[in-house]
């Protein structure tokens, strides 16, 4: 008789089984299976002890880590391998068989700009200007759009990484800083050249733009192109705003194992920082003025200092009125300060900046659609959710950036403060640069060449939006001198004493520019009568500083909206002394609809100086069209504040 054996829940043998029994035990049979079935046999097997399977997971990670740290490995021998070809490419390309063709130098000065991109070796930008050339004569149709510019890329040249090859001695003629016209940093130049191979660059490309972003940035090329060569009209050429702290603003950028030559302009931060160098290289390497990069960046700012200015339009001349067609976000992780949150973590301080920044860059065109963002990142604590969230194109800059900096032996002349000088300034163009080249090229090639179709709007095609504000200037945004805030405030003053517009000339060039006051109960009423639009908003941007200077700084602000209807019967609370509300016969000039005051801390115990956005919301209380708005600022402690931007809007 054969033993029937059940399995509980726990697959153990049941009580009618003989657990003492090793031979073969079979299920009870199916009620649904006939008596004449034959058992199916069911081997028991021994369960595995917990030590046996901790070993066995053990055994199966080892090997795992083992394959991963070989793959590591491999991959970084292929990358060394990589860049020794690069070097050795290099040195080939630039000291075997190689030729210098130079006109003679026309001046030591840079009176003009483009003169002095002319003295330069005259094989830089000449074939890629010519195939542009023939390229828009015969491709000028509208129905071609942006798109027509990748007719240009001979079908051979499939990455970014081959073109860069292919024009190594271009790149390093259109590395060549404008005032310096005998290229005295060329060898100089060239060491971080071969010290930064096209691998490097093409791992700084962590997320790529849109392909609608890219067609548009085309079509406003083939444009300028075309107006460029046939001279019919006036085309913009492709817009770029940068926003960011010191270093993009230029810190560092004049400090290198090589001299500058004697009254160059390179120890200029406007002209040494990497902002520059970029649109120097880029139109350079094209053949023709095909971008005009403005560097907003300022130090001690962050990003939500910044956001206000796209929300409201807040450009120098050269972006308006259409606005910028690229936005690089050029802050480091170590100009994120949490402000409102103190004890938030440092990826969650970026993070919510980063929301905040990218909602305002909906709002940052006064024509057309928003803009490309280019993000650059430093500390790889931006998810790819919020870069899909932003439709952000993501470069991370800090290892080939890293890498070029240790080739300059300038020791001792860098610190914390300043992570790398002139060297570092060159790289930041140079990925930059790659990582459009590399994004244009994998758009041409995902798209029929032979049927392009069109690209973008055309601006004359947009209606532009009015201004959001009824007066607003930041520094640097819309502010580069003293005057600017003169020409934007002084109109309205009512009363005076003790503050100034000034700026810190003291580098040579204006910086730093604010409304600054200057002695203790320093005090400025400033009056908008009959508003012509609803003001709901009022941002302030503040600065705050240490030592003996800002020592108890402290602004008291007053802010009070009167309304445009008369009202003899009501009582006006006290205004604190802004602008007396009441008319010589004792009758109201309009009735008090809101008032608030507020006070405003201009030192902290950083040894460093920051800028921060103060918001006042209005909400129910806003003023309408017509209302009278009145600000009064006075200096209750210390003996200077200062305030780098003001802004009343209707949003």
């Amino acid at each position: 008789m054969v033993d029937v054996c059940n399995y509980n829940s726990r697959d153990k043998l049941s009580s009618n089984c003989n657990n003492n029994d090793s031979s073969t035990h079979v299920k009870r049979k199916s009620k649904n299976v006939g008596r004449a079935s034959n058992p199916v046999p069911i081997v028991r097997t021994k369960k595995m002890k917990r030590s046996q399977i901790a070993k066995l997971v053990a055994g199966f990670s080892l090997l795992y880590l083992v394959a991963q740290t070989l793959l590591i490995f491999m991959v970084r021998d292929r990358d060394i391998q990589r860049d020794l070809e690069w070097k050795k490419k290099v040195h080939e390309s630039f000291h075997v068989a190689s030729k210098t063709i130079r006109k003679p130098v026309k001046s030591d000065k840079v009176s003009n700009k483009r003169e002095a991109i002319d003295d330069r070796d005259e094989y830089v930008g000449t074939d890629t200007a010519n195939k542009l050339s023939e390229l828009s004569i015969s491709a000028a149709s509208s129905k071609t759009g942006g798109n027509a510019l990748c007719s240009v890329l001979p079908k051979s040249i499939s990455s970014a990484s081959t073109l860069w090859g292919d024009r190594l001695r271009d790149i390093l003629a259109a590395s060549q800083h404008p005032d310096d016209p005998q290229y005295s940093h060329k060898n100089w130049t060239e060491s971080l050249l071969a010290e930064l191979s096209p691998t490097q660059l093409g791992n700084a490309v962590v997320s790529e733009p849109l392909p609608d972003q890219i067609s548009k940035v085309l079509n406003i090329l083939k444009k300028r192109l075309e107006s460029s060569i046939e001279s019919k009209y006036e085309a913009k050429p492709l817009l770029i705003a940068v926003l960011g702290g010191a270093i993009t603003e230029g810190d560092g950028c004049d400090l290198a194992s090589v001299p500058i030559p004697t009254g160059s302009i390179m120890g200029n931060p406007t002209y040494c920082a990497w902002p520059y160098r970029l649109e120097s290289f880029v139109n350079t390497i094209l053949g023709f003025d095909a971008v005009k990069i403005s560097n907003m960046a300022e130090d001690g700012t962050s990003t939500l200092v910044k956001t206000p200015l796209l929300k409201y339009w807040m450009y120098p001349d050269s972006l308006l009125p259409e606005g910028p067609d690229i936005i690089i976000h050029a802050y480091s992780s170590t100009d994120a300060l949490p402000f409102e949150h103190e004890n938030e973590s440092l990826a969650d301080t970026l993070r919510r900046e980063l929301r905040a920044f990218i909602k305002s860059v909906k709002y940052s065109r006064p024509c057309g659609n928003s803009p490309l963002v280019l993000y650059m990142d430093d500390s790889g604590l931006i998810d790819e959710k919020l870069m899909k969230e932003g439709n952000l194109m993501s470069i991370s800059y800090s290892k080939p950036v890293s890498r070029v900096a240790k080739v300059d032996s300038s020791d001792g002349i860098l610190n914390s403060e300043v992570p790398f000088g002139m060297a570092g300034h060159i790289s930041i163009a140079w990925v930059l640069a790659f990582a459009m080249v590399d994004a244009f090229i994998k758009h041409c090639g995902h798209i029929d060449r032979d049927s392009m179709p069109a690209a973008g709007e055309s601006i004359s095609d947009v209606k532009c939006q009015d201004s959001p504000c009824i007066i607003a200037w930041m520094a640097p945004g819309t502010t580069k001198r003293p005057k600017d805030i003169n020409d934007a405030i002084e109109p309205f003053i009512t009363e005076n004493v003790g503050w100034r517009a000034m700026s810190d000339i003291s580098t040579g060039y204006f910086r730093k520019v604010g409304l600054i006051a200057l002695e203790p109960n320093a005090t400025i009423s400033i009056e908008y009568q009959n508003i012509p639009q609803d003001v709901r908003v009022l941002t302030l941007m503040i600065v705050q500083s240490y030592g003996d200077k800002w020592l108890d700084s402290r602004a008291r602000f007053t802010l009070m909206v009167n309304n445009s209807s008369f009202n003899s019967g009501s009582n006006v609370s006290d205004t604190g002394g802004v602008n007396d509300a009441i008319n010589e016969n004792g009758n109201l000039k309009k009735t008090v609809k809101y008032q608030t005051q507020f006070d405003i801390e201009g030192t902290h115990q950083m040894s460093n100086h920051i800028t921060f956005p103060f918001e006042l919301n209005l909400e129910s209380d806003f003023a309408v069209a017509g209302d009278d708005l009145l600000l009064k600022i006075d200096l209750i402690g210390g003996r200077t504040f200062k305030i780098i931007g003001m802004m009343f809007c209707n949003r």
